[in-house]
């Protein structure tokens, strides 16, 4: 038990040490604060996280970068030569999902996810399928195994 309370001690040494041996970081001072003075402001009510099965956090989290990778580059939409494997059928899905989800954002009302569909698609689609067929171009490019 000595052994430990040594290391224990020696770790702690060597830590002030370190601190006080290393600079002082500069500080910048700001005219504002983080936080509210005002003792009546009330925070606002907790939201509850949504924990995603694998399965779901595997399609969405691709889908949004692929949405924010169309909104960002501002083009028309994604080509993808299919070429029959997995690759390519999964990365369609992804897109199909993208889809599912922006429809679903629509329907929700989210201002900026309609502008954004009225740019790039130049109306607002009523379904995952009308706007995949606007936004989605694929070609066969078959290849010998």
């Amino acid at each position: 038990a000595s052994d430990v309370y040594k290391r224990q001690y020696q770790r702690r040494v060597r830590g002030a040490v370190q601190a006080a041996e290393s600079r002082n970081v500069p500080r910048i001072e700001v005219p504002f604060d983080l936080t509210s003075s005002d003792p009546w402001l009330k925070p606002t009510k907790p939201i509850s996280p949504k924990i995603l099965l694998p399965e779901e956090e595997i399609a969405y989290g691709p889908a949004c970068w692929l949405w924010d990778y169309l909104r960002r580059s501002r083009l028309n939409g994604f080509f993808l030569p299919l070429s029959g494997g997995a690759d390519s059928s999964s990365t369609a899905a992804i897109v199909y999902v993208m889809c599912q989800l922006i429809i679903k954002e629509l329907q929700n009302k989210n201002q900026i996810v309609e502008d954004d569909v009225k740019r790039i698609v130049g109306f607002i689609p009523s379904d995952p399928k009308q706007l995949a067929k606007e936004i989605f171009f694929t070609c066969f490019m078959g290849t010998k195994n």
